[in-house]
């Protein structure tokens, strides 16, 4: 996968451990923290690798829906559909995407499930609206979509028709 400076990110997250320990905790990362979506050992949602302040806290052992969008320069990070944050966007260029880590990082502990990766900028009720929804995979701007619904195998099959399958 690979964004320029317009895009959402979309998952649900269930964090198991009862805290955050010491260092970020990987959602999505692209390339070496070029950028990371994450969650700060503060429990604040996260998009580094730019001018963008963490906010908005993400519980720990329960399904949260967290997504960041960025747009003419603009990124917001949302919490089960609300916006808790807005500020500048990390640099563009993203390639290389791994879901619950990346090189050097620490690792989520926990569950992913339902990411949606997309070349536009959803709107606050975009997201609040299609969150608990299942996607045809047609969707406009829809780059990539993983519903981790494979019951076997390693590969985890691109649902948006684009091909970006993953590997486990």
């Amino acid at each position: 996968i690979s964004l320029d400076a317009t895009y959402t990110i979309e998952a649900w997250v269930k964090y198991d451990a009862a805290s955050f320990p010491g260092g970020h905790r990987t959602i999505i990362e692209f390339g070496n923290d070029g950028p990371y979506f994450g969650v700060r050992n503060t429990g604040e949602l996260e998009l580094y690798n730019g001018a963008f302040a963490p906010a908005g806290s993400v519980p720990t052992q329960q399904w949260v829906h967290v997504a960041a969008t960025a747009e003419s320069g603009v990124s917001k990070l949302y919490v089960n559909g609300q916006v808790v944050q807005t500020g500048t966007v990390p640099p563009s260029g993203w390639t290389g995407m791994g879901v619950g880590f990346n090189v050097g990082d620490n690792p989520w502990n926990g569950l992913i499930d339902d990411v949606r990766i997309w070349n536009v900028a959803r709107s606050q009720a975009e997201i609040a609206g299609a969150m608990d929804s299942e996607l045809t995979g047609s969707e406009a701007g829809l780059e990539g979509y993983w519903t981790f619904g494979e019951a076997t195998g390693s590969t985890i099959d691109d649902q948006s028709g684009n091909g970006h399958n993953g590997t486990l």
